[in-house]
């Protein structure tokens, strides 16, 4: 799904949504929307909304493959590993996917959530 530009009424101004249409699929990934079923289509956008309202940054997601068990996490099983990216296509983290639309992110996620509240805190102070 193509990231989606919203104009406002003013015609002065336009202005880019920052919600979910904004966190598109890398031109990398192994699989397209249009590659997945409407449940794993609407469980991976649930899930990269969950991850972007705790990381704006988030922009881009490469998903790794179809659903599978995962190697690293015997209690994860009929997932979709995807790995989530910035605008610049740097690397934020990466996570599963349950088809209920559950995110899974590693241990890696936490800390960069963590970095940028304690680094949105002091601006504050």
């Amino acid at each position: 799904m193509p990231s989606v530009s919203r104009t406002s009424t003013n015609k002065s101004k336009s202005t880019k949504a920052s919600s979910l249409s904004d966190v598109t699929v890398a031109t990398k990934s192994k699989v397209k929307w249009t590659d997945l079923s409407p449940n794993w289509t609407i469980a991976l956008k649930a899930a990269s909304k969950k991850m972007k309202q705790e990381n704006p940054d988030l922009k881009k997601m490469t998903i790794k493959g179809g659903a599978h068990q995962s190697s690293t996490e015997k209690t994860h099983t009929n997932v979709i590993s995807v790995t989530l990216q910035s605008i610049f296509g740097s690397y934020l983290s990466s996570m599963h996917v349950n088809e209920d639309g559950t995110a899974i992110p590693n241990k890696k996620w936490r800390q960069v959530v963590a970095s940028r509240n304690t680094q949105k805190q002091s601006k504050k102070e």
